[in-house]
C-alpha cells in the first residue's frame, strides 16, 4: 500500500487494521528517539489528513508540543481562486479556511502538551537571563 492509499485510507476510515498498527508503531519508535519537544509539520498534506495522523499520533500515545501547518489549512482554497477570482478566495478562507484552522486547534486542545511537561512542568524551567557587555572604548583611528 502506498502512502497516499494509506492516507485515503485512513480518511475513509477503511484502513487495514495491520496498516494501522503499522502507523501507530512508527509514531511510538519516533516519540521514542525525540530527546527534546517536537511539533508535527503537515508538510502539504491536506487539513482532513493532517487532523487524521494528529488523532492517530494522540492514540498511539505520542506527546507533542503542536504543530507547524500552513498548506493543509488554506491549499483548498486554490482551485478556488483560480477558478473564481480573488472575492471567492477571500470568502472560503474566511469559512473554510477559519474552520480548518478551528478543528486542528480542537485536536491541539486535546491532544498538545506543553513543552515544558518533557521537562517536569514550569517550575523545572530556570530562564536564564543573557547578560549583555557592551564595550565603551572608542574606535582608535
Amino acid at each position: 500500500m502506498t502512502a497516499r492509499q494509506i492516507a485515503d485510507a485512513l480518511i475513509a476510515d477503511k484502513a487495514p487494521q495491520a496498516t494501522r498498527q503499522q502507523a501507530i508503531e512508527h509514531f511510538r519508535n519516533a516519540v521514542s528517539a525525540a530527546a527534546k519537544p517536537f511539533i508535527f509539520l503537515s508538510a502539504g498534506v491536506s487539513d482532513e489528513v493532517f487532523r487524521k495522523m494528529l488523532e492517530m499520533a494522540t492514540e498511539a500515545g505520542v506527546q507533542y508540543s503542536g504543530v507547524l501547518c500552513g498548506r493543509a489549512t488554506w491549499q483548498g482554497g486554490i482551485p478556488v481562486y483560480t477558478q473564481q477570482g480573488v472575492t471567492a478566495l477571500n470568502n472560503w478562507l474566511a469559512e473554510h479556511g477559519a474552520h480548518n484552522i478551528q478543528t486542528i486547534n480542537e485536536v491541539l486542545a486535546r491532544s498538545a502538551t506543553p513543552w515544558w511537561n518533557v521537562y517536569g512542568g514550569k517550575d523545572n524551567i530556570e530562564v536564564i537571563e543573557p547578560q549583555l557587555s557592551y564595550s565603551t572604548r572608542a574606535d582608535p583611528a
